[in-house]
């Protein structure tokens, strides 16, 4: 079956709406003071954590790269329905039997340094994406056959057919091939790109400024400057956003936005969006505990979902079913009327009696700060039905590095983002050959034979072209997975964020925020 071409002029608002962002290099290395926004040519955000580089594929943390979205862009964005759009492409379609993707690249796009973007520098990055941590996200594409058909037009293969093809290419940034070459690590700090900024200085752990960029092939900004302070206290945060030190945060403390919601005509405002993101229990089943089904379905039952929102959480956020988020196409809203476990203590004891565990057992949790709180609630519902907690937190690298590079733990307490159609995220997140050494999914299934059940029909699922029937086959993996309880699902999220409310302009790509579209008025 053949698609038709899809043109990139029928979503050309969109594209401009959505558009990431450019650079010109300089790094510093001594902090500043900000004035706030009394200028309103610039644009103050906090944010918790210095993303530790301008390559995006070396960033730490969860949809980190709003950053270093303000000065690149990657071939296709995530649109407000969740649907992957041309951006540096230009538009695409498909071949008859659906594995191959025959793409225009865009004319006329420059480089920070003056360079025309051609097709020797989309090819460069294909090839930088395959090698990058987030190379095995987009292993259906046949990277080592990818070739241009002439100076603007791209075959791209595929190694088998998937619904979400073009989702993966959401995950492609474009690089100046030369300047990539030349810089070498130096891209760490100094990072060009073709969007609406420019990277100007990235001080570590203090900041990142971006500044316009006046020769842009979309549309022009209305700012001519934004800054991204790391602010790791919430409360701090809260005051530089009351003082006018910031304009926006990102992270902010429940207190805080309840506070604000009191005053809806104040000087700061709630920014509320559902997020496709939400966090959940992992559980090592590597590990000969946790391998046993009745272990993990035991601490299921153990876990009572609501007080964690109430307590640990909060209030914010609801109750999740699935690992596929309640705000994403293809959720089972049946898991929401009947969840697969609910709050039961006694039956977790008798689960845990039938494992052999009636007198109880310690399993370790591994945490950074940012779930402290949580693990707490947690150890406590294990205690009640017999099970000691060994908290271990870390800073949130080591903790990752822990949880992913070795079998040292049993539990952990993670959040994870589904954009797009869920099978992208399903095939990184839970299929058993991404659970080894190093890999997305932490839940370690790789020798659990009811996980390579589940990642047959995972396979089969994604190669589904019709919407319908594909979502219907999501539904019941959905119901394999939680069946098996190789996670627990704690809460789905919002995207809740604090700002000025002179600000205008404010926009999402999937989990994203878009900031380089922002005004003030």
């Amino acid at each position: 079956m053949k698609c038709g071409l899809r043109l990139a002029a029928g979503i050309l608002a969109m594209l401009m709406l959505f558009s990431s962002c450019g650079k010109s290099p300089a790094n510093g290395n001594s902090s500043k003071t900000f004035e706030g926004s009394s200028n309103k040519d610039t644009l103050i955000i906090s944010r918790s954590m210095d993303p530790g580089s301008m390559q995006p594929y070396d960033a730490t943390g969860t949809a980190e790269g709003y950053v270093q979205d303000t000065f690149l862009e990657t071939f296709f964005f995530y649109d407000e329905a969740g649907v992957a759009q041309p951006k540096l492409a230009e538009s695409y379609e498909f071949s008859e039997d659906g594995m191959q993707l025959v793409i225009k690249i865009r004319k006329d796009v420059k480089f920070h340094n003056g360079n025309v973007m051609d097709m020797d520098d989309v090819l460069y990055s294909f090839q930088v994406l395959k090698d990058s941590s987030q190379g095995n996200a987009v292993n259906y594409l046949d990277f080592d056959n990818i070739k241009a058909l002439d100076e603007e037009t791209l075959q791209v293969p595929l190694k088998n057919q998937v619904a979400y093809a073009t989702a993966g290419l959401t995950r492609l940034y474009i690089f100046d091939k030369d300047y990539m070459e030349e810089m070498g690590n130096r891209v760490s700090t100094e990072i060009i790109g073709t969007g609406p900024y420019v990277l100007k200085e990235y001080i570590s752990g203090d900041s990142v400024t971006v500044e316009k960029f006046d020769d842009y092939w979309g549309e022009p900004v209305k700012l001519s400057r934004i800054i991204f302070r790391f602010i790791p206290e919430k409360s701090v945060a809260m005051i530089e956003l009351d003082t006018g030190g910031v304009d926006f945060a990102i992270a902010c403390l429940a207190s805080d936005i309840n506070k604000v919601r009191e005053n809806p005509n104040g000087p700061i405002l709630v920014y509320d969006s559902p997020a496709l993101r939400y966090n959940a229990v992992n559980f090592n089943c590597a590990s000969e505990t946790l391998s046993d089904i009745r272990v993990r379905q035991a601490l299921s039952y153990a876990v009572d979902k609501e007080a964690i929102i109430k307590g640990a959480y909060e209030g914010q956020g609801t109750v999740a079913t699935s690992m596929v988020p309640s705000g994403t196409w293809g959720h089972n809203k049946e898991l929401d009327k009947n969840p697969t476990y609910s709050y039961n203590p006694e039956k977790a004891k008798q689960l845990l009696a039938e494992a052999g565990y009636e007198s109880g057992l310690n399993l370790r949790i591994v945490i950074d700060s940012s779930t402290s709180s949580v693990a707490e609630q947690l150890s406590n519902m294990f205690a009640a039905v017999g099970v000691t907690s060994d908290i271990q937190q870390y800073d949130q690298t080591t903790s990752l590095d822990i949880l992913r590079n070795s079998l040292d733990w049993d539990i952990s307490i993670r959040q994870y983002g589904i954009e797009g159609d869920p099978g992208a995220g399903l095939m990184i997140q839970t299929h058993p050959n991404n659970s080894h050494e190093g890999q997305a999914n932490l839940s370690k299934t790789y020798d659990i034979p009811e996980a390579w059940d589940y990642a047959e029909k995972l396979e089969k699922a994604v190669a589904i072209l019709d919407d319908a029937a594909r979502e219907a086959a999501y539904g019941e993996l959905q119901e394999i997975y939680m069946d098996n309880a190789f996670l627990i699902p704690l809460r789905n999220l919002s995207d809740t964020y604090l700002h000025n409310s002179s600000i205008k302009g404010f926009v999402k790509s999937g989990n994203r925020p878009i900031f380089c579209w922002c005004y003030f008025e």
